[in-house]
């Protein structure tokens, strides 16, 4: 089962971001927030927009990276966690 996309502006933010990130690789924070911030011409939400997606369980960190939670496939990217 897919994960919901989140409400309002945070889920045209959110896919932006997966289209960026494949299952399996990562984006690192401060390149997913300069993605944001060219996208939404928005600099200081671009930074709490990504936190929130974080928070929400949207995405996760490893290292300075964010990666998907869960693919539109069903699929995780568990195998990135280590």
């Amino acid at each position: 089962m897919s994960r919901n996309q989140p409400p309002g502006s945070l889920g045209a933010i959110y896919d932006l971001l997966y289209e960026e990130i494949k299952p399996g690789d990562s984006i690192g924070v401060d390149a997913a927030v300069a993605k944001v911030r060219e996208a939404e011409h928005a600099v200081g939400n671009a930074e709490h927009a990504v936190e929130r997606l974080v928070d929400r369980g949207y995405l996760y960190k490893v290292d300075g990276h964010l990666h998907i939670t869960e693919h539109r496939d069903g699929s995780t990217d568990s195998e990135s966690e280590r």
